[in-house]
């Protein structure tokens, strides 16, 4: 019997390390133009070595659990004290980068959306129905806040920014993201799509115009309304 629970208290306190070990550790992704990675990891400061950039923009995700972590290239040096537990990004390059929150629902949801099919001409069940979704998107806004997740934001060239604290969030960064994901009822799952802020302003002023091709035309009405 003592050895049993001699045994059980070495499990036990071996779990308690491995939960405060991993309560530290963030995932840091580091976007720059391609390069080597070398690491040199101690309990006070993980560095991380980058050879010098070439042509195209790559993604390096790099677990971190030190107190601090530096970043060295070409006689650049960046140092962050530690994250704790999430997703993280630094921008390694020159361009001014933006990392956007994407919304994906159900098959129905998507399908509903695409359509355009929300209203059903019925005034009592169109007003229940925006009832509920009022009352859901109220719930989403308290749950992301709760969360840690993030909205839109700016990625400045050298710098460090949060994009969750959800270590299950997903984040495409070096390619496009889906245009639809199916979610399980009930699924929590954060996704966000990180890219140049000026390759986002054109993807989304395309959206727009194949959506409103008389886009351009409205907003100069608009104008010439306000105008006079």
């Amino acid at each position: 019997m003592l050895m049993l629970i001699r045994t059980l208290s070495a499990a036990f306190g071996a779990a308690l390390l491995l939960t405060a070990c991993s309560s530290k550790r963030s995932r840091v992704h580091v976007v720059t133009n391609y390069t080597k990675l070398t690491e040199a990891r101690s309990d006070s400061v993980d560095r991380f070595t980058f050879s010098d950039p070439g042509l195209y923009p790559m993604e390096h995700v790099l677990e971190v659990e030190a107190d601090a972590f530096v970043l060295t290239r070409a006689g650049k040096t960046l140092r962050f004290p530690g994250t704790g537990p999430g997703h993280y990004v630094v921008n390694f390059g020159t361009d001014t980068l933006a990392s956007m929150p994407l919304a994906y629902g159900s098959a129905w949801e998507q399908f509903m959306q695409a359509s355009g099919t929300d209203r059903f001409g019925n005034a009592k069940l169109d007003t229940r129905l925006d009832s509920l979704r009022a009352a859901a998107e109220r719930r989403k806004e308290e749950q992301r806040l709760a969360s840690g997740q993030t909205d839109f934001q700016f990625l400045m060239p050298d710098s460090l920014k949060l994009v969750s604290r959800n270590q299950e969030a997903q984040l495409f960064i070096s390619h496009e993201a889906p245009k639809q994901i199916e979610v399980e009822r009930g699924e929590n799952v954060e996704y966000y799509q990180i890219a140049s802020f000026e390759r986002l302003m054109k993807e989304a002023l395309q959206q727009l115009k194949e959506e409103r091709p008389d886009t351009r035309e409205l907003l100069q009405r608009a104008i010439r309304s306000d105008q006079q």
